[in-house]
């Protein structure tokens, strides 16, 4: 075995064979681990589901988290989000609550809206967040929030993420793949949901957040025409500031 160290695909098969499954499933997460590293997230994927299949007594909620990570980066949204809800049913409240917050923008994201808002509705109303059916009180609630936007300014506390509490994390991420599903379907409700986010995003002073909620009205808005140009640069301008010192290359795209 020592000599072969850096072969673990081969030795958890070696493992497998000789009635070892634990040590084969562990063998296979950290292939699966190096794969991943290595941007080859089908074949990390492959091996995270052989390891749950040895071992189904694991750490089965990291292990569908991160199998979870492996498939959204590899396009497979659907199953991204329902590794994420299978890693929120073996995980504490509070981590379950981040994860079903990763599995509804999952589900938004790749086009199963129904799904999305069933999960992300859910964690919005434990927060205190009420989505209205009736479209005209969320644009005329929109409207508002906007107006008081421009009033207060855009200026904003930065802090680290890990100065943040988790359920005002959690409430940005739940807003902002509910915005992104809204803005391509319902622009009454993209107004009423955007301008949450951006007041919370604002509140919050979370930075990668931040820079994504300002980059989503710029663009929410353009859609409504000419008028609204010099306001959405500057959006854009003051989210260029706050993303220039963090070194993102998910916000350079949006940018």
């Amino acid at each position: 075995e020592r000599t072969s160290a850096e072969d673990f695909e081969s030795l958890a098969l070696h493992c497998e064979r000789s009635g070892q499954r634990e040590r084969a499933s562990q063998y296979l997460q950290q292939t699966a681990k190096k794969a991943a590293a290595a941007l080859a997230f089908e074949h990390a994927a492959t091996l995270y589901r052989q390891a749950l299949q040895l071992d189904p007594g694991s750490a089965l909620a990291t292990l569908y988290a991160e199998l979870g990570d492996v498939l959204s980066a590899s396009g497979h949204g659907r199953a991204a989000a329902e590794a994420y809800l299978a890693a929120a049913q073996r995980s504490s409240p509070e981590t379950a609550a981040a994860l079903q917050s990763r599995a509804g923008g999952q589900f938004m994201r790749s086009g199963y809206l129904d799904d999305g808002m069933a999960v992300l509705t859910e964690i919005l109303g434990k927060l205190g967040i009420r989505l209205f059916s009736d479209s005209r009180i969320s644009a005329v609630l929109g409207m508002a929030r906007r107006r008081y936007v421009e009033l207060r300014g855009l200026h904003s506390q930065l802090r680290k993420e890990n100065e943040c509490a988790p359920a005002e994390l959690r409430l940005l991420d739940s807003l902002l793949p509910v915005t992104q599903a809204y803005a391509l379907a319902d622009v009454a409700r993209a107004a009423d949901v955007e301008s949450r986010l951006m007041l919370a995003a604002l509140k919050i002073g979370e930075p990668h957040r931040l820079a994504q909620a300002l980059c989503l009205d710029a663009a929410f808005w353009s859609t409504l025409g000419a008028r609204y140009h010099e306001r959405n640069q500057r959006y854009i301008k003051k989210a260029r500031e706050i993303a220039a010192p963090l070194g993102s290359a998910k916000l350079e795209a949006l940018l």
